[in-house]
């Protein structure tokens, strides 16, 4: 279900993304893909904001603030990353989610995102719990 975002006329989240989609409220509609793509679009358009390169893999940790949590612009580009990387290995894309995962590692290392749960779902893919 798609409606618009309650947020602050102009806000980079309300410029990048007018409408919020609730992947998960309609179960079975695959609505997953649809976040990715908006996702992605987020990733752009956070990367543009912040002077970052296009292609996350490129980007540094000396390439912005990433390490101070107030700083808005570059706390909004490792949330959207992790939003991408969760929704990869969502849809069964593990290694995709992986890459983005060690790479908001590299970006915050302190962890602020909290990515290690992510790499924690990751590493315990295909055990059986016992």
């Amino acid at each position: 279900m798609c409606r618009p975002l309650r947020r602050k006329q102009g806000s980079i989240v309300h410029r990048a993304v007018p409408y919020h989609c609730d992947p998960l409220g309609s179960p079975g509609t695959g609505r997953l893909a649809e976040a990715l793509a908006i996702a992605k679009r987020c990733l752009a358009k956070a990367a543009r904001e912040n002077r970052l390169a296009a292609d996350w893999r490129t980007v540094a940790a000396s390439d912005a603030v990433f390490d101070r949590y107030d700083d808005m612009l570059p706390r909004f580009y490792l949330f959207t990353l992790k939003g991408y990387a969760y929704l990869q290995m969502r849809l069964g894309n593990l290694e995709e989610g992986r890459a983005a995962v060690l790479k908001l590692l590299e970006l915050d290392p302190s962890d602020k995102v909290g990515a290690r749960v992510l790499l924690g779902v990751l590493e315990r893919t295909g055990r059986d719990d016992e």
